[in-house]
């Protein structure tokens, strides 16, 4: 349901008035685009349309139901099965067989969990209207016509005598009536079904009831001043009456007494199915103002709402995606418009926002899937839903349908499933039915649904059932189709410190995405020793004393480094001493010590325990652990520190006291709370501080406004500080100029004279040079492989790779086209200088008087 939202005020600054106004009527003249088309079942399907709002991008699904077709049904599916038991529609919709369904009616979450509106399941009345202004409902009569009406009901309950009391509702729980404000259930006689399934009926503090039991209209039992303590039982009524209306059952009814209940609602009309909704949003095929509060239903937000046409025999279900990357919601008055776009005669706003879920059977499938994301992390628990059956037979099969990967690597192997569809669109079981497995391209090896890609290229999947085919196109990729390949690794608390889960996603020339299995590639290693496994967990078994090293993923020879920066600590103050500490408190008055304490973990050791008391304290208090005269200096080449603590889950705020170079102080987290046991090693980085910088104080914190939430009172154990050493880069050494002539071996680097074996040449164009000398002259690596025919380019953390004929380099795993092919002239790889120095980060200049050529 949506809720009361706070409306933001957002002040946009220095944007072009101009500009901006003209965007945003580009964006208002837009209009929803039809996408795609999916049958559900004979009569149903589901269509998704996009628009560009002046909000945003909005993907906005819709459920056309033709109610001229006999083979589909629509009808409410109440929660649980009874009122008072919410559930998720994809639950309701698994439980009831539903091809389809969405969300229904508004309902009052802190009451009972019944609709608001009225609601008739299966041609029987289940609950009333409640007694609200400009309140519609969806219904659907006997002869499948649909329409969208305010309802209203009325109903009476006499006595034996001839006495009669108005009856106000069925199956209503409490609410304030419009226009005159008054309570609900406040001297009136309500009636509850066995449809109702909760204890309490309309319960609150404000209306203490009077129940009367009544089976085949006769009184059974009477209760005055509470509620029966049991739902309703089967076959059975309860009235429930307060002040005038509990009178009314005292005075004249006793166990055993006739009672004659009659109830209905207008229009009366030969309905099978009634949920009701909120206020219109079209009316006569136009847009019309929203006539209920805004207040909680404002704003961008997922929608869900219902249209029915002019003649009432097409129903349309919306269902707008929002808080996803691909759609941001719409307005009520842009879903109006969107009515109006796809022909809705009348329409009504369902139960949007939090409670906005879809959910469709896709093709050839048995079970729904929701159609989009809701917008909090799980499905709302609402009151009822709109269901979508099929009444049709068994038909014959009319269509199939592969599932599977259509994007493979080489040696990938990938498993095929048929799915069936018979003339209705409804799902065949065709695993009774003899399926033949082909592959067109000749491209792998293909054994009954199993196909093991083998070399890159297009192909087909094809699957048949006597004369009844599909055709499924698969691309097998090769190195030509990568257009990069991105290696990262995650933190894993399971994993011990020298491993790290490694995670390769490769993104093709047409741009498409998926994750590479690691045992698909081949692994490079350089500048330490390692291995990865089948899983992708890579294992460092030396770091070789190198600062940076690389882990390579290779695939058909495209490559996707990853530099690694090897981290080590070196122990400063294991705290075992109280030597150079001292313990302070802020303000005055906030108590406190510091003493030495044996390890919990290790009896034999000593740590340092910090006590504090901030009973006494106003404000903020802080217990400190302060190091003597200046404090400790931290090593200008550590990125930071680590200390353990160990914790009582006092969820204590723990800070740091570093002051920089500048003389500024930086009070820096160690953690915003202490939310275990045992020790814990923290750390803090400190590789952006001006250096000198100096470690002053570790302390625990608690300002005035979390005085509730904190430990006031307690203590904390401190070891091991330790600083933190990362790989630092090579100090940059004076900047390199080289320069070097067309036809020339001579190489100049600085002012000094180098011989080259080769001299640099013009191919179409452009200049090439042999790699070894120039990359050497920059300070660069350089790798050749020569089974693969590969030359690499290393310096720093950038890794290039270049293969002789082919017009293609990879830089940092991104491919980068050539003008011209790296060549092999006199045995040496020659590299199009251009390219590779601007990859490098430097600038080439051309003299074409001199032909002479210089980076720097």
């Amino acid at each position: 349901m949506i809720r009361l939202i706070t409306a933001l005020l957002i002040a946009i600054f220095m944007v072009l008035p101009v500009h901006t106004t003209k965007m945003q009527a580009m964006a208002q003249t837009s209009r929803p685009e039809l996408k795609e088309t999916t049958p559900i079942t004979s009569g149903a399907v589901l269509k998704e349309y996009q628009w560009q709002t002046s909000s945003g991008h909005v993907n906005i699904n819709v459920i056309e139901v033709d109610l001229n077709n006999p083979h589909v049904h629509v009808e409410v599916i109440p929660g649980g099965g009874r009122l008072t038991q919410r559930l998720n529609v994809s639950a309701m919709a698994r439980n009831t067989g539903a091809a389809a369904a969405i969300n229904g009616d508004f309902f009052n979450t802190r009451a009972e969990g019944v609709p608001i509106g009225p609601m008739v399941m299966g041609s029987r009345l289940v609950s009333s209207p409640a007694v609200l202004q400009g309140i519609f409902a969806l219904g659907i009569t006997r002869d499948r016509t649909a329409y969208i009406e305010p309802f209203s009901f009325q109903g009476k309950v006499t006595a034996p005598t001839g006495v009669e009391f108005q009856l106000s509702g069925l199956n209503k729980t409490v609410y304030w009536e419009e226009p005159a404000g008054i309570h609900s259930h406040a001297n009136k006689l309500h009636l509850y079904n066995d449809l109702w399934g909760g204890t309490t009926r309309g319960h609150d503090s404000w209306t203490t009831p009077t129940e009367m039991l009544v089976k085949d209209g006769r009184v059974v039992e009477i209760v005055t001043g509470r509620y029966f303590d049991y739902p309703v039982p089967q076959g059975t009524y309860i009235l429930r009456g307060h002040g005038e209306a509990a009178r009314f059952i005292a005075d004249n009814f006793q166990p055993g007494d006739m009672v004659d209940i009659q109830y209905s609602i207008n229009p009366n009309r030969d309905w099978t199915m009634v949920v009701g909704g909120h206020a219109l949003l079209v009316d006569n095929g136009v847009l019309v103002p929203y006539t209920r509060d805004l207040a909680a239903l404002g704003g961008v937000r997922a929608r869900t709402a219902a249209g029915i046409s002019r003649d009432g025999k097409t129903l349309y279900l919306v269902g707008v995606e929002r808080n996803t990357p691909i759609s941001v919601g719409l307005s009520l008055t842009n879903l109006s418009k969107f009515f109006e776009e796809i022909g809705a005669w009348r329409a009504i706003n369902l139960d949007g926002g939090g409670s906005a879920t879809m959910v469709s059977r896709p093709l050839g499938e048995w079970d729904t899937r929701r159609v989009f994301a809701p917008e909090q992390p799980q499905e709302r628990l609402v009151v009822n839903a709109i269901g979508i059956y099929s009444k049709a037979p068994q038909g014959q099969l009319k269509g199939l349908l592969i599932g599977g990967a259509d994007l493979l690597l080489i040696n990938e192997e990938a498993s095929y499933t048929l799915k069936g569809y018979d003339e209705y669109y409804n799902p065949v079981d065709v695993k009774t039915l003899p399926a033949k497995w082909q592959e067109a391209g000749n491209i792998g090896n293909l054994e009954g649904n199993r196909f093991i890609a083998g070399k890159p290229g297009l192909t087909e999947i094809i699957a048949g059932v006597n004369s009844t085919n599909v055709r499924m196109p698969v691309q097998v990729i090769g190195k030509q189709d990568v257009s990069a390949m991105v290696l990262t690794y995650s933190s894993n608390i399971n994993l011990s410190g020298n491993q790290r889960q490694l995670e390769l996603v490769l993104k093709t020339k047409s741009g498409e995405s998926r994750q590479v299995p690691t045992n698909l590639v081949q692994w490079q290693f350089h500048r330490l020793k390692g291995h990865v496994s089948p899983q992708g967990i890579l294992t460092i078994e030396d770091t070789m004393g190198s600062s940076i090293g690389f882990v390579v993923a290779r695939y058909q020879g495209f490559s996707a480094p990853l530099a690694l920066q090897f981290q080590g600590e070196a122990d400063v103050f294991s705290f075992n001493t109280l030597q150079g500490i001292a313990f302070e408190g802020f303000p005055q008055g906030v108590l406190g010590n510091v003493f030495l304490a044996n390890d919990p973990a290790n009896p034999q050791a000593q740590v340092t325990r910090l006590e504090y008391d901030f009973t006494r304290g106003q404000g903020t208090n802080a217990a400190y652990v302060r190091f003597a005269e200046n404090g400790l200096l931290i090593d200008d080449i550590a990125q930071g520190f680590g200390v353990s603590i160990h914790g009582n889950n006092g969820n204590e705020w723990i800070r740091a006291e570093v002051q920089d170079g500048s003389g500024t102080i930086h009070r820096l987290d160690l953690t915003p709370g202490v939310n275990w046991t045992g020790w814990r090693k923290l750390q803090v980085n400190t590789a952006s501080l001006t250096r000198p910088a100096t470690l002053k104080r570790i302390y625990v914190a608690v300002p005035e406004e979390q005085r509730g939430q904190r430990s006031l009172q307690g203590s904390i154990l401190l070891k091991g500080l330790t600083f933190t050493y990362g790989a630092r880069e090579a100090e940059p050494s004076q900047q390199q100029i080289l320069e070097l002539r067309i036809g020339q071996k001579t190489l100049m680097v600085n002012g000094a004279k180098t011989e080259m074996d080769v001299a640099p040449v013009v191919v179409n164009g452009r200049t090439l040079v042999p790699v070894r000398f120039i990359s050497q002259a920059l300070g660069s690596s350089v790798l050749w492989d020569g089974a693969a025919r590969n030359a690499t380019v290393i310096k720093g953390r950038r890794w290039i790779d270049l293969w002789p004929g082919e017009a293609v380099m990879v830089v940092d795993g991104n491919g980068v086209n050539l003008d011209v092919a790296p060549q092999l002239i006199q045995g040496r790889t020659m590299l199009p200088l251009r390219a590779v120095a601007e990859s490098l980060d430097l600038s080439v200049h051309w003299d074409p008087q001199t032909l002479k050529i210089t980076l720097k």
